[in-house]
């Protein structure tokens, strides 16, 4: 049996990890933007991303072995 997709029901923003980009590249891209009141909330928010999308298993506090990595 054959699944057909139709283009219309894709959602038009893509909320997937692209496979494409480099962890560092999909965070940057996904989160750089965000406006957090301070430029070094919005770094670590992006380093918080990148670590999970390349260990999506695991907890934070195993993510990062200690709080100057976040």
């Amino acid at each position: 049996m054959a699944v057909s997709i139709e283009s219309s029901n894709l959602p038009t923003e893509n909320t997937f990890i692209n496979p494409h980009l480099e962890k560092d590249k999909w965070a940057e891209n996904e989160f750089g933007n965000a406006l957090l009141g301070d430029p070094r909330r919005t770094d670590r928010l992006i380093k918080i991303a990148s670590e999970r999308a390349a260990n999506p298993s695991c907890s934070l506090p195993q993510c990062f072995v200690s709080q100057s990595r976040t």
